[in-house]
């Protein structure tokens, strides 16, 4: 089984942002969820936010964390944006659409989907990233939307089972919808 977990709640969207005080609270009540998954590998973007939502559970259970620059969130574009949901939500009806410094869909799907095809999924494996690879992964598998994407929670908990059928875990009093 593949799962595939959103950092929680970071201070801001820098490579290097801390996890919110509650953000550290959530990544330690994963510990006993992720428990049950009995996970066997873990793979995380390099990215602050993603390391320190996984660490507790890794430390607890004496797992080690491999980092992968692939699982890095995707950059829409080195501009600054006044609004970036318009943006964004054009990127998910036009896969090639690319941003001045930034990648288009299929460019992050393809990074994404080439680290994935290296996975020996017939062991649990957590894939540690951030909402908008998770995202275009989840719509490499099946149909995921932007409407789907805005419905993604810090932390957000996905399977791809081993059908290739997408699971949702409720991960109850956990995420908040982006915007909250």
């Amino acid at each position: 089984m593949l799962y595939l977990l959103r950092h929680c709640q970071a201070e801001s969207q820098n490579k290097d942002a801390p996890l919110t005080e509650d953000g550290q609270q959530k990544a330690e009540s994963l510990i006993p969820i992720l428990k049950q998954l009995e996970i066997n590998k873990i793979y995380s973007s390099p990215m602050t936010r993603a390391t320190k939502t996984i660490e507790p559970f890794a430390v607890s259970m004496n797992k080690t964390i491999t980092i992968d620059e692939r699982l890095t969130e995707r950059i829409l574009t080195s501009d600054t944006l006044t609004s970036f949901l318009p943006v964004l939500e054009k990127t998910f009806k036009d896969y090639e659409l690319k941003l001045h410094g930034g990648e288009s869909s299929r460019e992050a799907e393809q990074r994404a989907i080439s680290f994935l095809n290296e996975l020996d999924l017939t062991e649990n494996t957590l894939v540690v990233s951030h909402g908008n690879l998770i995202a275009l992964i989840l719509n490499y598998v099946d149909k995921f939307s932007f409407s789907d994407w805005q419905e993604l929670k810090n932390p957000d908990l996905r399977v791809i089972n081993n059908d290739g059928s997408i699971s949702k875990i409720e991960l109850v009093g956990l995420g908040d919808s982006y915007g909250n």
